[in-house]
């Protein structure tokens, strides 16, 4: 190396360095040596017949191992990785999560509820409401029944329900309590209407319901009395302002056809009063019409009954 690069302060040859720039002397022409050395420790001396860097600066050797461009590469004829083998990653490998790493939960995975969380819970009563026609309906309360007397009385059909299991012709039912007086009474000489009979006393309570009949038309009943074992009694009014009856066989009494009872009971029990009316299609050879008449139910020789239960229906025409 010249004497004169040999010559520099340290802190030029530092500064060189730090710079990366070539501190060789630009060589004049009377140095007789061509072109200056490259820069180095201050006392370093060249081996004999060593390498020279080239004018400007510091140069790798040809042939030499170049960096690679965006980092280290391996020199050229060097290793190379086995077809199939291992794969050097990628410049930014470590770095970069997979897509499908655990950074990121799956769509809705905390937002969606189970299938059946959002369900809403069954009525109170969901199990337990029967079908709507899974229920007989009762007889009319008390309060439904039937009229004191036959001004304003209910049709039979407005106060009755379908019985369950019909039979004889009986299709509907009716029970309730007796009225608070005596209103009417078969029996001549009682000083009620209809006063057309000689025997059997209905001097009990009784109350009244209205039936539509038409010519031909068979009304037909079976009632009986609470408690058990009371007489009970059933007639018709064919015209409810002077209480007179149907005498169908123009007899100027009422017969078994026209009132019915059980009488005196044997042994002080009373079997179901059963009773058939039919309005007929003419009478004395005259046709008759479509009539409204008045049931009454009442108690023969006694008030001491409860109530009573009626059974009817309508056969014929």
């Amino acid at each position: 190396m010249s004497g004169k690069l040999r010559g520099r302060p340290d802190s030029a040859f530092l500064l060189c360095a730090l710079l990366g720039a070539a501190c060789g002397s630009g060589g004049d022409g009377g140095g007789g040596g061509g072109g200056g050395g490259s820069a180095g420790p201050p006392d370093a001396a060249p081996a004999p017949g060593g390498e020279q860097a080239p004018p400007g600066g510091e140069q790798p050797a040809p042939g030499g191992e170049q960096p690679a461009p965006g980092g280290e590469q391996p020199a050229p004829g060097g290793e190379q990785p086995a077809p199939g083998g291992e794969q050097a990653p990628t410049p930014d490998a470590t770095v970069s999560p997979p897509v499908d790493a655990a950074l990121a939960p799956p769509p809705d995975a905390a937002l969606s509820p189970p299938l059946d969380a959002a369900l809403p819970p069954p009525t109170p009563d969901a199990a337990v409401a029967p079908p709507p026609d899974a229920a007989v309906p009762p007889p009319p309360p008390p309060g439904d029944g039937p009229a004191e007397t036959c001004e304003g009385a209910p049709f039979l059909a407005e106060r009755s329900v379908p019985m369950e299991i019909p039979a004889g012709g009986l299709t509907h039912v009716t029970s309730a309590p007796f009225g608070a007086s005596n209103d009417y009474n078969p029996l001549q000489g009682a000083g009620l209407p209809p006063a057309c009979s000689f025997v059997y006393d209905a001097r009990g309570l009784d109350v009244v319901y209205a039936v539509h009949l038409e010519p031909g038309q068979t009304l037909v009943t079976r009632t009986v009395i609470e408690p058990d074992g009371l007489p009970a009694g059933i007639y018709l009014l064919e015209d409810c302002a002077t209480g007179d009856w149907p005498d169908v066989d123009g007899s100027t009494l009422c017969g078994d056809n026209e009132y019915h009872t059980q009488g005196r009971c044997n042994f002080g029990f009373c079997d179901p009063l059963e009773w058939r009316f039919t309005w007929p299609a003419a009478i004395n050879g005259v046709p008759t019409a479509a009539h409204t008449f008045f049931v009454v139910v009442d108690q023969v020789e006694g008030d001491a009954a409860e109530g009573f239960t009626l059974e009817w229906g309508l056969l014929g025409p």
